[in-house]
């Protein structure tokens, strides 16, 4: 993963709280992903996909439609699930020198 951090200009800092760690990467057929950190005590493990920007990859321009596209990849398809989308507010972004962002929380 250090190549594709500095291919996207990003550096990674663990999470303090709930004792977060590296997990090993598991190949995953559904979706690939490039790191992983899980949390015991919160009973939570968040993947990483790291994608640097390509200048002739034309989908950046359209990072809403790639969002809904991923999302709808990873979600069950269960008739009880939840998904909640929160829109990232102009300090969250200017923090992450971004134009556009959303998060998504799947149950």
């Amino acid at each position: 993963m250090p190549k594709k951090l500095t291919a996207a200009s990003m550096e990674m800092v663990m999470p303090l709280d709930a004792d977060y760690k590296d997990v090993y990467v598991l190949k995953n057929d559904l979706q690939a992903y490039d790191f992983a950190i899980r949390s015991r005590k919160e009973q939570l493990e968040i993947r990483y996909l790291i994608q640097p920007y390509e200048e002739n990859d034309l989908t950046v321009y359209v990072p809403h439609i790639q969002f809904i596209r991923m999302l709808t990849h990873l979600a069950t398809n269960d008739q009880e699930a939840i998904i909640a989308i929160h829109e990232l507010s102009e300090e969250e972004l200017n923090w992450f020198h971004a134009d556009w962002g959303k998060s998504a929380f799947l149950n």
